[in-house]
């Protein structure tokens, strides 16, 4: 897993040291699983954390990003509808594997 296998490690590490992760912990974890496509791994990520952390903007708007690309239509609108009576906007940027996309080699016309 590289280094999505890493910061897991070190996350793990920092609860076994009795720490508690902050809210940049938290969006730095999702903007990986985002980033690499690690869609399973990020929405079990957002479930756990969801009920001990006051989410903002980006945690809730991945968690609906990793729902719809499996297909959990009904888990995305829950979040979308949190987000509204909350008044947080959603951000529509993001894009799941994003950065496996970005080494895709380019091919050219012949």
């Amino acid at each position: 897993m590289g280094l999505i296998g890493e910061a897991e490690r070190i996350y793990e590490k920092l609860l076994g040291a009795g720490l508690n992760p902050d809210m940049a912990c938290y969006q730095t974890m999702l903007r990986g699983y985002m980033d690499y496509g690690h869609v399973e791994e990020g929405i079990k990520f957002f479930e756990q954390i969801s009920e001990s952390v006051e989410a903002d903007r980006f945690i809730l708007s991945a968690a609906v990003h990793f729902y719809k690309s499996v297909g959990k239509g009904l888990e995305a609108e829950n979040v979308l509808h949190s987000m509204s009576n909350l008044g947080i906007s959603f951000l529509e940027n993001l894009e799941v594997g994003s950065k496996l996309k970005a080494k895709s080699p380019i091919s050219e016309p012949i």
